[in-house]
């Protein structure tokens, strides 16, 4: 059986910034970025989650890029540091201005068949490392994959497991 699995990585790259009595318009002042979307200590997370009574424990400012496929991660990623990384220095200023606030650079994937790889370059791991944040991976799996080709010929029957 000629099965063809679409190897499409998705996601996005993202900067987040955590804290209490984070100023969101100070934020967008100071780095010249818009934020993608924000949460509000206290308020639904509508946007992430399906039960509405979870709730925010903290505000939150992000600034994602987008990536469609394995070929535009890359990409993308360039684009997103290219935004952030001439502004490490006023997001270090952010995070020691107050002690409660976190800031985080978070790669999402997300694949439908569970089978996917992202290459970030050295010239990209060094624009990282330069920022002086966490890195965070976040992966999503939707399981499609049913099990191998062999599988399908030798359980034909009910008696498989």
């Amino acid at each position: 059986m000629d099965r063809e699995i679409a190897m499409d990585e998705n996601g996005n790259c993202s900067l987040l910034i955590y804290g209490d009595r984070i100023s969101f318009n100070e934020i967008e002042e100071e780095l010249g970025l818009k934020a993608t979307h924000i949460v509000e200590k206290g308020k639904p997370i509508s946007k992430y989650s399906s039960n509405p009574l979870r709730i925010c424990e903290t505000n939150g400012w992000f600034y994602d890029t987008e990536y469609n496929g394995r070929d535009d991660f890359s990409n993308a990623l360039g684009l997103f540091l290219s935004k952030i990384h001439p502004q490490k220095d006023k997001l270090k200023m952010i995070a020691e201005s107050d002690e409660d606030t976190d800031i985080f650079i978070t790669i999402s994937a997300s694949s439908d068949y569970a089978q996917m790889f992202l290459e970030i370059e050295p010239e990209h791991q060094k624009l990282i490392a330069e920022l002086g944040f966490p890195l965070r991976f976040s992966i999503l799996s939707f399981g499609m994959v049913e099990g191998g080709e062999d599988e399908d010929e030798d359980c034909e029957s009910n008696d498989c497991e």
